[in-house]
């Protein structure tokens, strides 16, 4: 086992992700595993995540060889799952297929899965889009007047489209729609994220 150290260089770019979810921030090393972590963030099937977790050795080819999952799931039942993040178009080669195999079989030894997941699952539209922008409203301090406000309204309703929400409420537009965003990216009320794309005429319900 051993642990690997992200460092900047002239060929490799690193990007930063803002977690509330593990209160803290996450370095990885591709823009697909960037966008991968928004969906991490938001499952509800994922209590916490790390990037570049601790690593191991597998076989292959006579060799042994040193590897380093992108991440490391944590479920609501404690278990933990690796995950490797890779364009789709890669595993149309038979090395890597066999590569896989044989880090798989080594982190059984383990007691771990290690699953693959692709640029096909993550790329998704509109789910991706739609978790970028809710992202954008994560960290919010404490609850407005406006936020209940929204809450009211929609309690009183059960399901009510944000334009109804927009329109019962005597208040600016644009603090309702990002109360509205807030609320939703807190999981206090919630919305079908890969059905359309967040705005007027999505439906939302507690």
């Amino acid at each position: 086992m051993y642990r690997r150290k992200l460092r900047h260089s002239r060929v490799k770019n690193l990007y930063k992700f803002a977690s509330a979810k593990n209160h803290n921030v996450l370095t990885v090393e591709s823009s697909l595993e960037f966008d991968a972590c928004f969906h991490f963030e938001y499952s509800d099937d994922v209590v916490s995540y790390e990037a570049q977790p601790e690593g191991f050795y597998y076989c292959y080819e006579a060799k042994t060889l040193p590897y380093t999952p992108d991440f490391r799931l944590v479920n609501s039942s404690g278990s933990a799952t690796l995950v490797e993040i890779k364009p789709a178009s890669i595993f149309s080669k038979s090395d890597v297929k066999q590569r896989l195999l044989a880090k798989r079989q080594a982190a059984r030894v383990q007691g771990l899965n290690l699953i693959l997941v692709t640029d096909r699952q993550i790329r998704v539209k509109p789910m991706l889009d739609n978790l970028k922008l809710l992202h954008r409203y994560s960290g919010l301090a404490s609850m407005t007047t406006c936020h209940y406000l929204v809450l009211d309204v929609i309690r009183k309703s059960g399901v009510i489209k944000v334009q109804s929400v927009l329109e019962k409420i005597s208040a600016d537009e644009g603090e309702v729609m990002c109360s509205i965003l807030s609320l939703l990216q807190l999981r206090v009320i919630k919305a079908n994220l890969d059905l359309e794309t967040l705005g007027r005429d999505t439906t939302i319900w507690c």
